[in-house]
């Protein structure tokens, strides 16, 4: 996924897409404000229905939500037999740890240092 760098809070960056916008903990050597930068995208904490984890008719997209609340809208997909299940927003795939059959919408409500961001430096 391509997002652009709106601010940063230490190793907490905040950032816009095309899906959206998001928040994360930075991996690696920190980015700069305003550059664009190709990243893999995992939420970190276990995804349970009903906790975290809500079936949806909603839009894809990601959001920040107030006190700094993720949210990925998707839906869960097996990338390849017998792999992990992660969610599909648009035409990024999040890693996640999954639980559900694939095609399900969903919608991951994870706090920002729940989620992980790495430079791919495509």
């Amino acid at each position: 996924m391509r997002v652009i760098i709106e601010r940063m809070e230490g190793a907490i960056a905040h950032f816009h897409s095309d899906c959206g916008r998001g928040i994360g903990r930075w991996e690696g050597d920190l980015p700069r404000v305003g550059e664009a930068y190709g990243v893999e995208i995992s939420i970190d904490t276990p995804l349970i229905l009903g906790v975290n984890l809500f079936r949806t008719q909603e839009p894809a997209g990601l959001r920040v939500q107030e006190g700094g609340l993720f949210e990925a809208v998707g839906e869960v997909v097996e990338l390849y037999a017998g792999g992990p299940l992660s969610i599909r927003v648009s035409d990024t795939v999040i890693e996640a740890d999954l639980h559900l059959p694939a095609g399900t919408p969903v919608v991951a409500r994870v706090r920002g240092e729940d989620v992980t961001l790495w430079d791919t430096h495509i």
